[in-house]
């Protein structure tokens, strides 16, 4: 018999191993080390009160992972991975997971669920759309190696230009000014839970900000691009984008969540046979 609890009182060990089993067969297979896990669910807001398992006995064969703060200013909650394992798949346990997990964050007045389904996953997709969820993006993602980037040929700024480094996570520009509002996972409140891992570019003309660019230099993860459009195809998103391939770590770079019709990189990027990656839908459900 399956049941169903939150996740406060078990293993980390036992949740990275049923996470790891889950993913296994995805469309892009991957696993992930405790730290990893960790990392990842610190940089979200993980709530393990309000993340919920299905067990078969003393066995995790599923899991919800919810992140819970403000979304536009409304209490939302943000499912930052669900997964079931291979040999228990196609049972019902994600539809059965997914009403409890609705009845426990009704009751703690969380008021939308937010989630992203890779376009491509089709199952899912009709899973949340029966339940009443509605598309509100469409991501754009892009995968890339850090030697492309650093193989590209500079045009070459002014000394009116400057390129600057910087452990401050906000940036001069303001959000007013970004072509768009970014994803749960690459927001500056989930920078700012890891802050001590990030890294701002900026390039100033004149000393004033005109674009600057996240890092997540261990992993290759660029969270935020902006330039301001005055300034757009004169070198400076290039010069942005071989920064932080400098400051990269990883061999493996990407850049994910970008609105399809916000989608200025991706311009960028093809002009270096860079091609458009996987697709997401972002997704919502008033409670």
């Amino acid at each position: 018999m399956i049941i169903y609890r939150d996740l406060s009182a078990v293993s980390f060990i036992q949740i990275l191993a049923c996470f790891n089993e889950a993913f296994a067969d995805y469309a892009i297979p991957f696993q992930m080390t405790e730290s990893q896990l960790r990392y990842m669910h610190k940089r979200r807001g993980i709530d393990y009160d309000l993340s919920f398992g299905a067990f078969d006995g003393d066995k995790m064969v599923g899991f919800i992972f919810n992140c819970i703060g403000q979304w536009k200013d409304i209490k939302t909650a943000y499912d930052t991975g669900t997964g079931v394992i291979p040999t228990y798949q196609g049972r019902g346990i994600s539809k059965d997971l997914f009403r409890y997990t609705l009845d426990a964050l009704a009751s703690n007045d969380v008021k939308q669920y937010l989630l992203e389904v890779l376009c491509s996953n089709k199952p899912a997709y009709h899973l949340y759309l029966n339940q009443g969820f509605e598309v509100s993006r469409t991501f754009n993602c892009y995968s890339f190696k850090k030697q492309d980037i650093l193989n590209i040929t500079l045009q070459a700024l002014s000394n009116e230009y400057s390129i600057v480094q910087s452990d401050e996570l906000s940036p001069i520009l303001k959000s007013t000014q970004w072509d768009y509002s970014s994803s749960w996972q690459n927001s500056i409140t989930s920078l700012h839970r890891v802050k001590n891992h990030i890294k701002l570019v900026q390039i100033l003309y004149r000393k004033k900000a005109i674009a600057f660019g996240y890092i997540e230099p261990h992993t290759g993860d660029i969270p935020h691009i902006g330039v301001i459009p005055a300034y757009r195809r004169q070198g400076v998103g290039t010069a942005i984008l071989y920064e932080l391939a400098v400051l990269s770590h990883s061999s493996n770079m990407k850049y994910i969540n970008i609105p399809q019709d916000k989608d200025k990189i991706g311009d960028l990027l093809s002009r270096f046979e860079i091609p458009l990656g996987l697709q997401q839908y972002e997704m919502i459900l008033s409670l």
